[in-house]
């Protein structure tokens, strides 16, 4: 790889992150939803950990309310997330490659055989992503599947990503 190819390459990679005032935001919406839920989120934990070449960084926060008010929680967190992470349509910056996602699922539909679980959810999931890959989206971002049912339904949806 030559000098400009891995600067691009590392531009590329630091684009996949927020930024500060975006990162900012989101938690904002992850504490937002927790006072709508009626749950007390106790002050966050946040640290960088290292390990097997890999870095990622540990977010905790500790929660205190019922089991309806956290699966309220996380409902609403899922429902505002999903359309900021699908929705901008911004397949080209991965976060985690489409063929990646259809191994995990692979390995996890190839365990329930193993063990006579039955899966039906995500093997309809691995055909989904056996399709995608077929169109060449292996190194796309994960996301990228639900273009598929974009296509079957005859709509595209489009939204600012949160943060832009």
């Amino acid at each position: 790889m030559s000098a400009p190819e891995g600067a691009a390459e590392l531009e590329r990679f630091y684009r996949r992150f927020p930024t500060f005032d975006g990162l900012q935001g989101e938690l904002e919406a992850v504490y937002a939803h927790a006072h709508a839920s009626k749950l007390q989120l106790a002050q966050g934990e946040y640290r960088l950990e290292k390990g097997a070449g890999l870095a990622a960084y540990r977010v905790t926060l500790p929660v205190r309310g019922s089991y309806v008010q956290l699966r309220q929680f996380v409902g609403r967190v899922l429902k505002d997330m999903i359309p900021n992470t699908v929705f901008p349509g911004a397949f080209d910056d991965v976060n985690f490659a489409l063929r990646l996602l259809r191994k995990d699922v692979g390995l996890a539909t190839e365990l329930g055989r193993e063990y006579h679980v039955p899966m039906m959810i995500a093997a309809l999931a691995e055909q989904q992503l056996e399709e995608a890959l077929g169109r060449g989206w292996g190194d796309k971002d994960s996301m990228t599947f639900f273009k598929l049912q974009e296509e079957r339904a005859g709509v595209e949806i489009r939204t600012k990503k949160r943060g832009s």
